[in-house]
């Protein structure tokens, strides 16, 4: 999302007086990066991240930045939906980020998800219709005609590869014929590669149709 489309969504919010939930444990930390909804709204925008995603997938601690008149609500939600975070975690969570180490691992997390970006373009590229960013850890694949979403999913799951199909992401009953294929899913690059051949041959239709009666 550009910072103009940011910057409009958030001249909406504040105009109409609507809350913005600003979702972004996905983003990588880089310096190009774009500045949140938060920096443009930020008497009305709960900005919400963490760093299981982005530092080391065991650390299980979130933030919420949030204008003041909103923070004694969140307390309230926190402490009746698990009462508090781990006294542990959030200690090594926050001396991570005092010290810089938090920072350090995205950057090697970053480089690591540079190369397996690489792959994705060696396998799909200039074949399949895709759409990503180098530092997304996602990827959104159009699916070509006549191939649909769900019957992507199963032929793919059959052959051991686990993605997920648009509707999981879609509000209304128009599901867009697409998958989103998670590329730091597996541990090891090879995985990802074998992953990716599998789903390029179901997109080919080379691949045995997934045949389920009920």
């Amino acid at each position: 999302m550009s910072e103009a489309r940011r910057r409009d969504i958030a001249d909406v919010a504040r105009k109409h007086g609507l809350i913005v939930v600003e979702d972004e444990i996905h983003v990588a930390r880089h310096p190009d990066r774009i500045a949140p909804l938060a920096t443009f709204a930020p008497e009305r925008t709960l900005h919400i991240t963490t760093l299981c995603k982005w530092a080391t997938f065991g650390l299980r601690v979130g933030f919420v930045a949030a204008p003041e008149h909103a923070v004694e609500r969140i307390r309230s939600g926190v402490r009746s939906s698990l009462w508090m975070p781990a006294p542990l975690m959030t200690e090594v969570a926050t001396r991570w980020i005092a010290d810089g180490t938090a920072d350090r691992l995205g950057e090697r997390k970053l480089a690591e998800l540079q190369e397996r970006h690489d792959l994705v373009d060696e396998i799909l590229g200039g074949r399949f219709e895709y759409s990503t960013d180098r530092r997304s850890l996602h990827l959104w694949v159009q699916l070509p005609e006549p191939l649909r979403s769900d019957e992507c999913v199963a032929q793919a799951r059959q052959r051991g590869v686990w993605i997920a199909g648009a509707g999981a992401f879609t509000v209304g009953r128009e599901v867009p014929h697409a998958v989103r294929v998670s590329i730091p899913a597996v541990p090891e690059r090879e995985d990802l590669r074998g992953g990716l051949e599998i789903l390029a041959e179901v997109l080919e239709g080379s691949s045995e149709p997934c045949v389920q009666i009920l």
